[in-house]
């Protein structure tokens, strides 16, 4: 079977050659757009402020009670941002550090997703539309539980198609879908 080829400006490319070019591409872009606005220090604004103050100012089984300032957020979310707090202490960048992992991590499971739904040539063309959405690329660098939201969605995502083709164990499944509720 002779392998499809791409021409780009002339030059004959394999087909997944290209695929792995633009998923790199991606890759890299989503990456340095995330890491760009988190360096760029700006301060919290008033609603990250207040869940801030809650991780800040609470012990870690005080976040499990109803948070001050109508607050709300996952569990997993909080007990993270305070064991980041507790360690690196509670600035801004240390307290943004979680959702720019996630966030990152997100980019990885959307091209695995779209691989698995689509092919690996459909897969870095949305891994690259995801890569680039600004509201994506803000919500990377906030103290809220939003980038998690993402990732979570996408990994559940995943695991239910694996899942369905039979991939991961019952165990695996189970374990997944309780680390999930909590984040």
């Amino acid at each position: 079977m002779e392998e499809q080829q791409l021409k780009v400006r002339g030059i004959s490319l394999p087909t997944a050659m290209a695929s792995r070019f633009v998923l790199l591409l991606a890759m890299a872009v989503g990456v340095t757009l995330r890491v760009a606005y988190f360096a760029t220090g700006r301060s919290l604004w008033f609603d990250e402020a207040c869940l801030a103050l809650n991780i800040r100012d609470r012990s870690f089984l005080d976040l499990f009670q109803v948070l001050d300032n109508n607050q709300a957020a996952p569990i997993g979310f909080l007990l993270v941002e305070k064991l980041i707090g507790a360690v690196f202490s509670y600035s801004d960048y240390s307290l943004r550090l979680f959702p720019l992992l996630m966030s990152i991590l997100s980019l990885y499971l959307v091209w695995r997703l779209g691989k698995r739904m689509l092919g690996e040539s459909f897969a870095a063309i949305v891994l690259g539309f995801f890569a680039i959405a600004p509201i994506l690329i803000r919500y990377s660098t906030e103290v809220k539980q939003y980038t998690g939201d993402v990732t979570i969605s996408a990994a559940i995502l995943l695991l239910a198609i694996e899942g369905l083709n039979g991939k991961w164990p019952v165990k695996k499944r189970v374990l997944f879908a309780v680390v999930g509720a909590c984040l």
